[in-house]
């Protein structure tokens, strides 16, 4: 998908690694370093978007089944069994009425009921639902969230061997794992798209607010101020034109002339060949000032500034396709930080907007790419003695020309190099200027970015649960309790009871030494902190008959628009594959292409099946092979 396109992509991450919350724990055994999913555990066998990526980056899949146990006022069921007369019969006469209730054709009353009318209505009792449903949809999901107010006949399919998760009696594996682990599956997929040099990946950068400035800017929760863009991003490269006239050009003939010419200029010396543009670029900058002054500056210096920025404006019609203009803002050191930053983002776009009319053109017509920034206190402090009051009331300019060959010309000031014998800062982060964000996070999240009143309370409307997620060893305060006692020595990997959700995570993946335990829970002293490996919180969505509602029906009515986008599984529905093909179709409308042409056979196939059903109607339909990868066979 990157390489499809030419534009540049940010990726910017809340936490300190890629993969969202598929988790990977790599536990060290006997055998060796076994990796452990403790995020994302398993997938359904028809996640066709997910399985096309386990098969490209060959990452195997294993089948395993959800085998649970229950264990609710004072009674014990599972899930293993597939005879009759192990467990109440009671029970059991519940499952067989269920399970013909799972195999009758889909219905659109059902898809409309919630689940706890559907089973009042059909008279099954609270302990069927306890502990049977309940246990078994935990485990599902990995979070102990009530099934109450989900669809009834989305339940009733969850239990479809055919398309299932799960079943009441154990017939055959509706589940696999990711043996080498998840998160390392996305790690190669990042690292995929990073090797097409078109990715910029920035960590640690979780998004507070967006604000539309002539392109989308992004604040960051560190209190980093992104810079802005004034118009929409070109997506033509550069090209070689010959614009010099013919006096210079035959001065360019002679090499060691033009690397002299080249090096006074600011041209990069691997690209003279092919750089005329620069030349000239370079000659006609290097008559102005990188600085505008502004009230307390004298009335010369004024004038000096308003014929710079005449020439400028002149420059900038003449290269606007490929130019970029910088313009930092500058002020005294004596006013509070909070002020200083919006005066002086105010100020650098002031110089924006005067350029834009000695063009004669608005900021959406313009096809210059402009940013500014605001420069705070530290850097008045380091300044302003060095150069007088002129330093207080001012904005300097920087100019880069870009080619397919890299940076070109790069012309003016950099407010963030040394003033011997001051000293430097940081250069700054740019993250902005964006024609499209796809807001890749959970709908709780995206309400608190986006800024219209109408989307705030949409979006707020899908609720999450918050629940810890622990990896431990501490098998007495869970998998040991008296009540599951039944379940020892069984094929039982899950155990759900009131206060907690267990699943025996070091077996599941292999180890049937392992005494690895992974548990959900709502109290933190739950499980003994000495036993403890890792603990994150847990969030997950609602996906009841309402928060479907709200995501398939009210929130299109404003994804995509003035080029927000929103993803994740809560966008369809619920699970990875769903979380894969709401980011593909952020994607197709933030306008990637519809395939590829010079790729290999590989790299277009998957990328013809991720587009599939999502982004474009396949003329052809593939068949199950290309749909579904094969299954690896068991053990390998």
């Amino acid at each position: 998908m990157f390489g499809a396109s030419p534009d540049q992509v940010t990726l910017l991450e809340a936490t300190d690694d890629v993969g969202g919350h598929a988790k990977t724990w790599v536990e060290t055994t006997d055998q060796g370093e076994l990796p452990i999913d403790i995020g994302f555990i398993f997938n359904n066998v028809n996640y066709y978007k997910y399985k096309n990526f386990t098969s490209y980056f060959d990452y195997p899949l294993h089948d395993t089944a959800l085998n649970t146990s229950g264990a609710f006022n004072g009674r014990y069921w599972d899930n293993v069994h597939s005879e009759r007369g192990v467990l109440g019969e009671d029970l059991e006469r519940e499952v067989d009425r269920f399970m013909e209730l799972v195999n009758e054709p889909e219905d659109t009353l059902r898809y409309l009921t919630p689940l706890a009318a559907f089973l009042w209505w059909h008279g099954f009792t609270d302990d069927f639902y306890r502990l049977c449903l309940t246990s078994i949809i935990s485990v599902l999901f990995v979070t102990k969230m009530g099934a109450a107010r989900q669809s009834a006949q989305a339940t009733l399919n969850y239990f479809r061997p055919d398309v299932g998760f799960s079943h009441m009696r154990y017939q055959k594996a509706l589940v696999q794992n990711n043996i080498k682990g998840s998160q390392f599956l996305w790690r190669d997929i990042i690292a995929d798209a990073n090797s097409t040099g078109l990715l910029d990946i920035r960590l640690n950068s979780k998004v507070e607010s967006l604000q539309w400035r002539g392109g989308w800017d992004l604040l960051l929760n560190d209190g980093r101020i992104s810079t802005k863009k004034f118009c929409k991003r070109h997506k033509e490269t550069l090209t070689s034109l010959e614009l010099a006239s013919c006096t210079v050009h035959g001065l360019l003939r002679n090499d060691a002339f033009l690397t002299l010419l080249a090096t006074q200029r600011g041209v990069q010396s691997c690209v003279l060949r092919r750089s005329l543009q620069s030349l000239a670029l370079a000659e006609e900058l290097r008559t102005l000032r990188p600085e505008v002054y502004f009230e307390r500056a004298s009335t010369s210096l004024h004038e000096d500034s308003a014929e710079d920025l005449r020439q400028l404006a002149k420059i900038c019609r003449r290269f606007s396709r490929d130019l970029v203009l910088f313009v930092s803002g500058h002020c005294g050191r004596n006013a509070p930080e909070f002020i200083k930053l919006t005066f002086t983002l105010e100020r650098a776009t002031s110089v924006c907007e005067e350029v834009l009319d000695l063009l004669g053109v608005t900021p959406a017509e313009s096809r210059l790419r402009m940013y500014v920034f605001g420069c705070g206190s530290h850097v008045a402090a380091r300044d302003v003695p060095k150069g007088g009051a002129a330093n207080w009331c001012k904005a300097t300019l920087r100019v880069e020309l870009h080619g397919t060959e890299g940076l070109l010309v790069d012309w003016g000031s950099k407010w963030w190099q040394p003033l011997e014998p001051g000293e430097a800062f940081p250069e700054p982060q740019t993250v902005s200027g964006y024609e499209d964000i796809i807001l890749a996070i959970p709908a709780s999240e995206c309400s608190k970015i986006v800024n219209n009143p109408w989307k705030k309370l949409v979006l707020g409307q899908i609720d999450y649960v918050t629940t810890f997620l622990t990896l431990h060893t501490d098998a007495e305060a869970t998998v040991a309790q008296p009540h599951f006692a039944p379940a020892q020595n069984s094929s039982v990997l899950y155990f759900v009871d009131e206060s907690t959700m267990t699943g025996k995570i070091g077996q599941i993946f292999g180890d049937h030494d392992s005494e690895l335990l992974l548990t959900v829970h709502s109290d933190q002293n739950v499980i003994n902190p000495e036993k403890v490996k890792t603990q994150y919180a847990w969030s997950h969505h609602f996906f009841s008959l309402w928060e479907l509602a709200v995501a398939r029906r009210f929130v299109p009515m404003f994804d995509s628009s003035a080029g927000i986008h929103f993803a994740g599984d809560w966008k369809v529905g619920v699970g990875h594959d769903d979380a894969i093909k709401a980011g593909i179709a952020a994607a197709c409308r933030a306008g990637i292409h519809a395939e590829l042409s010079n790729e290999a056979p590989a790299e277009r196939q998957l990328y013809k099946n991720l587009l599939l059903d999502v982004c474009v109607d396949a003329t052809t339909p593939l068949s199950e092979e290309e749909r579904n990868p094969l299954r690896s066979a068991s053990g390998v």
